[in-house]
């Protein structure tokens, strides 16, 4: 299991399948293992109402901290 440090970010899935759009929020971490960039999913938001995502996925984007900080998930 990769070490519980990473960017984390809000991802949006967008599907469309027999003429319907289905959207997907899922709170995700990117990180690096032998050079290639992947992602872990952490939680999906998608139950929660489009504007508390939205709310939540600028606070992410606003969040900086320290690279010396390591921000752990438990």
């Amino acid at each position: 299991m990769p070490s519980r440090h990473g960017s984390i970010h809000v991802a949006t899935i967008i599907r469309r399948y027999n003429g319907k759009v289905y959207k997907t929020y899922l709170l995700r971490r990117s990180f690096r293992r032998d050079g290639k960039v992947l992602h872990e999913t952490l939680g999906n938001l998608s139950h929660l109402p489009e504007i508390t995502v939205d709310v939540n996925s600028r606070a992410i984007r606003r969040f900086r901290h320290p690279r010396s900080c390591k921000l752990r998930i438990a």
